[in-house]
């Protein structure tokens, strides 16, 4: 009741991510923070090469951003769209298409990558039906890499311009880590190595770190969720070995 006027509604929300879940990430990693008005740049977004197509619409919130041992990272939630437009006998019908909804994480691979890898889920194409029908997408020079990895292959396919640079990239240890990363999420991820950050994105469909309205900030469950996602993301540090350098920037 006390919060039915927008802006104190905003004000609430707002206050809740700042001091209520910006004090918990402390408990997860002292580096955390959580910036709610900002998120993943929509051309960062676009250089990842996660997804191919222009999006018309792009929402992003809740940045977070951290170091875990020797790499920072960063990660937000995305909603990325497309539309279409459909002429009727009562005018031009537009409708709007998902791209991408969910988080994309970003970490600092402590390479400068000479082309990109990409590693997309092995059903890419068809589970985007008919936009993926109508959008040509562009590859440039990559090709499919063959890997030696049997459940790798069944699952991803890896795109690249450097057959060397993408199998000094997915190491036999590398490619399992993303497979178990990949099995503790419902649906499959997309990761990339661009420049000299590694990109993933996970497909999620509700929105986190949301200010309760209808219930009590006393319940003790209240960020065991928003909490338990920012974990995962922290723990990717490790469950990829990213803090291990076997390589140096040049």
């Amino acid at each position: 009741m006390h919060f039915r006027i927008g802006d104190d509604v905003k004000k609430y929300k707002m206050a809740y991510k700042t001091n209520v879940v910006g004090s918990a990430l402390k408990n997860i990693n002292e580096s955390l923070t959580i910036t709610p008005q900002s998120g993943l740049p929509e051309y960062e977004f676009r250089s990842s090469e996660l997804f191919t197509t222009e999006s018309d619409r792009y929402k992003t919130q809740d940045l977070i951003s951290g170091t875990n041992d020797k790499t920072s990272f960063w990660f937000a939630e995305v909603h990325a769209e497309y539309k279409t437009e459909t002429s009727t006998k009562n005018g031009t019908r537009t409708q709007w298409h998902t791209i991408f909804k969910g988080i994309v994480f970003v970490a600092d691979f402590n390479k400068n990558f000479n082309v990109s890898t990409v590693v997309r889920p092995k059903g890419f194409g068809e589970a985007f039906g008919s936009w993926f029908s109508k959008n040509v997408f562009s590859f440039g020079n990559t090709d499919v890499i063959e890997l030696e990895n049997i459940d790798f292959s069944n699952k991803f396919v890896t795109y690249s311009s450097n057959q060397i640079e993408a199998r000094y990239i997915l190491t036999p240890a590398m490619m399992e880590r993303i497979l178990d990363l990949n099995g503790k999420c419902d649906e499959t991820i997309s990761v990339s190595f661009i420049h000299s950050k590694m990109y993933i994105a996970f497909p999620l469909s509700e929105n986190y770190f949301e200010a309760p309205i209808h219930s009590s900030l006393l319940d003790p469950d209240l960020l065991s969720g928003d909490l338990s996602i920012v974990k995962f993301m922290h723990d990717i540090v490790h469950e990829l070995d990213l803090n291990t350098r076997i390589w140096g920037k040049l």
